[in-house]
C-alpha cells in the first residue's frame, strides 16, 4: 500500500491501494539505478519482483526481507 498522512493538499495528488508499476514509474525517477528494499509477506515480496524487473531493476539491486506469519 501507499501510505499517506491525511488527504492531499489542494493541487497535489494522492494514491490509495496497492503500490504498482504506474506509481513507481511516476514517483521514483531513476528507479533502475537504485537499490530497492522489499519487505512484507513472502508472497508479496515474490510477486513484486517482476514489477521491479519490468521497470529495469536488476535482481542484484533488490534486498528482501520477509515477515513470517502472514
Amino acid at each position: 500500500y501507499v501510505v499517506a498522512k491525511g488527504a492531499p493538499a489542494a493541487g497535489q495528488h494522492g494514491y490509495s491501494g496497492y503500490l504498482d508499476e504506474r506509481i513507481l514509474r511516476h514517483e521514483v525517477p531513476g528507479l533502475a539505478k537504485t537499490r530497492v528494499y522489499i519487505s512484507g509477506s513472502p508472497a508479496m515480496v515474490e510477486n513484486f519482483k517482476p514489477v521491479l524487473i519490468t521497470l529495469g531493476v536488476k535482481r542484484r539491486q533488490m534486498v528482501t526481507d520477509f515477515f513470517s506469519g502472514y
